[in-house]
């Protein structure tokens, strides 16, 4: 896929995957992640929870205005809350490539969030590095959880302000 900067930066070849969530240093798991980084070595790149993932929807050119060189058919835009406010634009190599893009993400995390809605600790794990203790898995999915919570109520804050 190519990542679109905003204005004069020039756009990157990148590989897109989803990053499994970890155990990080404080004793929390940390939610899966959309992540890119460049094809090329030293290119930029990043990476995004994909709780935070507020919307992933076709590009219009109106939204491309600031991303002159990305071609609207094939582009998608991913919105997310958090305090930075940035979008990100990725390019596939054509229109289908974009849809197939736009719609495999969201059955991702759609599959996640409801699983975590009902508390199964099996499905929701599986983009988790989790050990295969259920008392962990039980953690893990919490702690996930608490962060899909916690993204809500910031979003909710950011609405009502």
């Amino acid at each position: 896929m190519i990542w679109h900067n905003k204005n004069d930066s020039d756009p990157v070849n990148v590989l897109v995957f989803i990053e499994f969530g970890f155990l990080m240093e404080d004793d929390h798991y940390a939610a899966p992640r959309l992540a890119w980084y460049g094809a090329q070595e030293g290119e930029p790149g990043g990476s995004i929870g994909l709780l935070d993932i507020q919307s992933l929807e076709k590009a219009t050119p109106l939204q491309l205005k600031q991303y002159p060189f990305a071609i609207p058919g094939n582009s998608s835009i991913l919105r997310f809350h958090n305090k930075e406010g940035m979008d990100h634009v990725f390019e596939s190599p054509n229109a289908h490539e974009a849809l197939r893009f736009s719609h495999g993400l969201r059955w991702v995390v759609a599959r996640m969030a409801f699983n975590m809605i009902i508390g199964n600790p099996v499905v929701t794990c599986e983009l988790l590095d989790v050990p295969e203790e259920i008392n962990e898995s039980v953690k893990a999915m919490n702690d996930v959880t608490n962060q899909l919570i916690e993204n809500a109520l910031f979003q909710q804050s950011m609405t009502l302000a």
